[in-house]
């Protein structure tokens, strides 16, 4: 069986975080069938980059040049400029079975363009592509036209599944979640990450990791965290993910100010997913007030480091958290969330983390997720031939 995958979220040495699901979800599925992967990059990426190479895990990395147009310009030409790349680069998948793309816009609509009379393909819908890009009446017709010219659609989340069915699309759908490392997120002692991370041992400790953008809601999170406060006056709320170089270091400091928290939030920038873990074993919950989530990876990460999670309903989570561990809160609503967070710390009907563990390992482990597209690929190859 020979996969040919489009994607442009695939790390680089301009982007090295981008598309890292993408990349580790390839490695697995490496090990059920031969690979090749075209992974397009745009102007503002193509200059010292690597645009040929044969990664490790054993598959092929094509990254031809391909001309992107920002969300205020010409952004309805993306897919046809992106189908020209591929169309340009298509000897790559001479020989495959199926086309895998990642994201429908613009990667799925220009793999449709490009081999759609040629090769079946899947697309996976991953967040923003569904919720956002398909949202705009000027880019939904050729969302909505690509996507029910596909085999299989993939939805990393029961909500953009329900999402994809309400823009009319008839294409069958399956829900598969991203996949995390079981290995690199597992369970460990506070007592061991606080000693590292030179913290206090004994303060409790909430942590959110993820980009400061509006859509993640930490405004609300700050705001709850008063009520925390009242209860458990040594609290430390961790913020991680500051982009470096950008105000997002001191974005939320009215927030903080208004409120009067500022001794018990720390602000931190980016940090290595190795390094991680490490923050999730100091912590006792992890907190995702996000207003929108196409499916919320750091929940799972979290659920495989032992640690609850308190989040919102706002689409992936739902999916993620199961009873025992976590509460799940409506979006935007901060003495939901401060109630939610306390009721965790309070460990009130939470499992052990070697459970939560556990469960994350069966649902989100990144063998069982590449086991389950596979079975995908395994039917749509049989039907085609």
């Amino acid at each position: 069986m020979v996969i040919g995958v489009v994607s442009h979220m695939y790390p680089g040495k301009h982007m090295p975080l981008s598309g890292i699901f993408v990349k580790e979800e390839l490695e697995s599925l490496a090990g059920f069938a031969e690979l090749r992967l075209i992974a397009p990059l745009p102007n503002r990426q193509w200059f010292g980059e690597i645009h040929h190479e044969n990664v490790p895990a054993g598959y092929t990395v094509v990254r031809p040049f391909v001309m992107a147009f920002p969300r205020w310009f010409l952004q309805g030409l993306y897919p046809a400029s992106m189908a020209f790349s591929l169309n340009r680069a298509r000897h790559v998948f001479w020989g495959c079975d199926c086309i895998h793309a990642h994201n429908v816009f613009p990667d799925g609509a220009a793999a449709v363009k490009a081999f759609g009379g040629s090769f079946p393909v899947i697309i996976t819908v991953h967040g923003s592509d569904i919720n956002y890009f398909a949202m705009k009446p000027n880019l939904r017709p050729g969302i909505v036209d690509a996507l029910n010219r596909v085999s299989y659609i993939i939805c990393v989340s029961s909500a953009l599944e329900k999402t994809v069915r309400e823009l009319g699309v008839i294409t069958k759908t399956v829900v598969i979640p991203n996949g995390i490392d079981t290995e690199l997120f597992a369970p460990g002692e506070k007592e061991d990450a606080c000693r590292k991370l030179k913290l206090d041992l004994e303060r409790p400790r909430i942590v959110f990791a993820g980009n400061f953008v509006a859509v993640k809601g930490i405004e609300y999170c700050i705001r709850a965290l008063p009520q925390v406060l009242d209860e458990f006056p040594d609290c430390e709320l961790v913020l991680i993910g500051a982009k470096p170089g950008t105000n997002d270091m001191t974005k939320y400091n009215p927030v903080i100010h208004k409120t009067g928290i500022e001794h018990a939030v720390r602000i931190l920038e980016y940090t290595p997913r190795e390094s991680l873990p490490l923050w999730f074993h100091s912590s006792d919950v992890v907190v995702m007030p996000s207003i929108k989530e196409g499916f919320g990876l750091v929940a799972a990460e979290a659920l495989a480091c032992g640690l609850p999670v308190v989040a919102t309903l706002s689409g992936g989570p739902e999916d993620i958290i199961e009873r025992g561990q976590g509460l799940l809160v409506s979006p935007e609503d901060s003495d939901a969330l401060g109630d939610a967070l306390l009721r965790v710390l309070k460990r009130e009907g939470i499992s052990s983390a070697d459970e939560l563990a556990e469960s994350a390992r069966q649902r989100f482990s990144y063998s069982s997720v590449a086991h389950r597209i596979f079975k995908i690929y395994e039917n749509i190859i049989n039907y085609h031939h």
